[in-house]
């Protein structure tokens, strides 16, 4: 992976979210390996682990001179489109540049098992364009739109995937079949009775909402019911506002404009979608 490298090399990684945390441990316990030495961490978002992007610089063990390797998370699908597509668009990958501020990375038990992380520096300048080098997904290539090209495979990890409820429904909603998924993403909603069994759940409504079109979640939730992994959905997004993140709206995802805090657009009402498992979490 990192042979052949001069005095100064960077490394770039994208793809897919569900895999994010893993891997950003795994990285700090290579380059704190033996002849190794992490120097900093920089980060986007909401935490190391929970960011889009990370800068790590160091020595790896091995290698001469520094050693630069960024994370830009964007999905799995999507991941496979910036190997494809490399530094030009349509799915360009993003990163933080080498030159940003850095600083040090504390670990609490083993970084790359159940270990957590603390520290590194939060970035708020501009990101950058660059080629990628690797790119982590939850499905085959065969579920993303490159086919022009055959990518090496390796299997790395396993990702587990289930259908949620809001929270409180669970005692309505046990269960999901095929039917019922299906119609759901297609139109959107569906009464709970059709879940239940219960008449009086008629005037109840379930929303369908999920991933935009470049997750792998998304190819392998639509795989499971058989729906097709290229087919449109009918997403819902809620508008939030206040500290208590208070419901204001709930929406067909659009199509133009603005996506929602958390998501991406598409060019068909309705089939945009979460960039992360955690937005549909909050949502």
């Amino acid at each position: 992976m990192l042979a052949g490298t001069t005095n100064a090399e960077t490394i770039n990684i994208t793809g897919s979210t569900a895999f994010r945390s893993g891997i950003i441990k795994a990285i700090v316990d290579a380059y704190n390996g033996t002849g190794g030495s992490l120097t900093g961490v920089a980060y986007t978002g909401s935490s190391l682990t929970g960011g889009n992007q990370q800068l790590f610089v160091g020595t790896y063990p091995g290698l001469p001179g520094t050693t630069y390797i960024r994370t830009g998370w964007n999905g799995s699908s999507e991941g496979v489109q910036s190997l494809y597509n490399n530094s030009t668009a349509p799915v360009p990958a993003k990163f933080i540049p080498i030159t940003a501020t850095i600083s040090a990375v504390t670990t609490g038990g083993t970084a790359g098992t159940n270990g957590t992380l603390s520290g590194g520096t939060l970035y708020g300048g501009a990101t950058e364009l660059d080629t990628p080098a690797f790119a982590y997904s939850d499905v085959y290539q065969v579920s993303t739109p490159v086919s022009a090209v055959t990518y090496n495979d390796d299997i790395v990890a396993v990702a587990t995937f289930r259908w949620v409820a809001t929270k409180g429904a669970g005692a309505a909603i046990t269960n999901i079949t095929t039917q019922l998924g299906n119609a759901l993403l297609t139109n959107g909603h569906l009464t709970l009775a059709q879940f239940t069994g219960n008449a009086g759940d008629s005037s109840k409504t379930v929303y369908a909402t999920g991933r935009y079109n470049g997750s792998g979640s998304r190819g392998t939730e639509l795989a499971e019911l058989g729906y097709g992994v290229f087919i449109p959905v009918r997403h819902y997004y809620l508008t939030t506002s206040g500290v208590a993140g208070t419901i204001s709206a709930l929406t067909t995802w659009p199509n133009t404009g603005t996506p929602p805090s958390g998501g991406t657009n598409d060019t068909l009402v309705g089939n945009g979608g979460y960039t992360s498992g955690s937005g549909i979490r909050d949502a």
